[in-house]
C-alpha cells in the first residue's frame, strides 16, 4: 500500500492526471486485493462515480449487499 500511495503523492505534487488516473486504480485494486485475502471481499473500493465535490465524499465506496 505503500507504493501506491506515495505514487498517487507524487501525481498530485507534478499536477499530472494521467499518473493520478494509474496510480488511483493501483492503490484502488491493492485495496480490495486485500479485503479479499483476508476474506472481507464485501467492501469494496471504487471510482468516485461523481465528484465529491457534488455528492457525497463516500461516493467511491459501495455499501450494498451482494
Amino acid at each position: 500500500m505503500a507504493q501506491p500511495a506515495e505514487d498517487i503523492r507524487n501525481a498530485i505534487k507534478a499536477k499530472d492526471g494521467a499518473k493520478f488516473d494509474t496510480a488511483f486504480e493501483k492503490f484502488t485494486s491493492a485495496c480490495n486485493g486485500c479485503h479479499e485475502a483476508v476474506g472481507l471481499s464485501f467492501i469494496e473500493m471504487r471510482e468516485p462515480l461523481r465528484s465529491p465535490i457534488m455528492t457525497s465524499p463516500f461516493s467511491n465506496q459501495s455499501f450494498e449487499p451482494k
